[in-house]
């Protein structure tokens, strides 16, 4: 063998191609599938916690529209209303239909029971004041106990 012809033979040193960015390698791919899948996780617990509170925020809407309502003219039927709103509340956080079946001892101790921030006159007023021939009222300030204890009703 001739050394010409052997260094005829080379050719230049050539530099690798540019890397791609695609397809990316495994680690990637596994990134994306974990991203992809807790994402939808997130979005299902959130639809589902949304949806399980629909009647949290239906109550206090209509806690809302009764407060005004109250503020202009309070009367016995508010307080019923009241009264229903927060057995139909009750009856929703602890999925139990008799709630609304109950008598004036049971409803206070129901109420006393579901961790409200309703005081003794707050109680007494929901359980009674509808048979009472006096006109007892809630205020404002009781009111606002009762947004707070619906707020704080927990789902079963």
């Amino acid at each position: 063998m001739d050394p010409n012809t052997l260094l005829d033979q080379l050719r230049d040193i050539q530099s690798p191609g540019a890397i791609s960015w695609w397809p990316p390698a495994i680690g990637w791919w596994l990134l994306g599938a974990t991203l992809l899948l807790l994402s939808a996780f997130t979005i299902y617990t959130v639809l589902r916690w949304y949806r399980r509170s629909a009647w949290k925020r239906a109550a206090l809407k209509e806690l809302r529209a009764l407060e005004s309502a109250h503020a202009t003219t309070p009367s016995d039927k508010n307080l019923t209303q009241v009264i229903s709103l927060l057995k139909r509340a009750l009856s929703a956080a602890y999925q139990t239909p008799n709630i609304a079946a109950l008598g004036p001892s049971q409803w206070r101790e129901k109420l006393n029971n579901a961790g409200s921030h309703l005081n003794e006159q707050d109680l007494l007023i929901l359980s009674e004041g509808h048979y009472s021939s006096n006109q007892s009222t809630l205020d404002d300030a009781a009111l606002t106990r009762i947004k707070l204890t619906i707020k704080g009703l927990k789902s079963a």
